[in-house]
């Protein structure tokens, strides 16, 4: 019995030292990221200004440069939202803004969009078939950050000279709405769909 409970005591505190660092590791992570997203919003803010010429022409391998920039830039502000959520979602302080959001307009277009170069890049195209007046009641800052990396991964790994398609329903209950982003990659391997 004494064994067992040294083995108990053992292992809540073992469990006590996991909790406190997983807590400085994501308060950690919730500061950084946080410090990160002003000097960020200035560079997107500069390359913006370059690519609408704001600054004077650019050349073909200067427009191509600034591209590959954006898109960098652009999944740097993606990975710090990503981060800070999770870091507020651990906390317990990630309160959802629910709205009615149109998807097609308000999350999809700009997202395709931000994404186009980069896929044009790959010989790929980004196809929505969402109904225009589709309407989900959601955290639209969420939502898009989930489809933006859906997107992303799709244009990463899907194959060379394809398309990515984004498709927008109702479910057959009339309660959810289902995004699904598609592409013509070889999928995920078959161990590791149940994660």
């Amino acid at each position: 019995k004494r064994e067992r409970e040294e083995g108990a005591a053992a292992l809540q505190r073992a469990y006590s030292e996991v909790a406190e660092k997983n807590r400085a590791y994501l308060e950690m992570l919730g500061f950084v990221t946080h410090e990160l997203k002003s000097p960020l919003a200035s560079i997107v803010f500069g390359i913006g200004a370059l690519r609408e010429g704001i600054l004077g022409p650019l050349n073909d391998a200067q427009q191509t440069a600034l591209r590959s920039s954006a898109y960098s830039a652009d999944y740097l502000q993606a990975t710090i939202a990503n981060y800070l959520n999770l870091s507020r979602l651990e906390e317990g302080d990630l309160g959802l803004q629910l709205q009615g959001v149109l998807l097609q307009r308000e999350i999809v277009l700009p997202l395709v969009a931000r994404f186009s170069d980069l896929a044009a890049e790959r010989g790929m195209c980004l196809v929505s078939e969402i109904d225009e007046d589709l309407v989900a009641w959601c955290d639209k800052g969420l939502v898009a950050s989930v489809v933006g990396n859906l997107v992303s991964n799709a244009i990463k790994y899907g194959g060379a000279n394809t398309h990515v398609v984004l498709e927008a329903r109702i479910d057959a209950a009339g309660e959810s709405a289902v995004l699904t982003v598609a592409d013509d990659g070889p999928g995920i391997a078959e161990r590791h769909v149940p994660h």
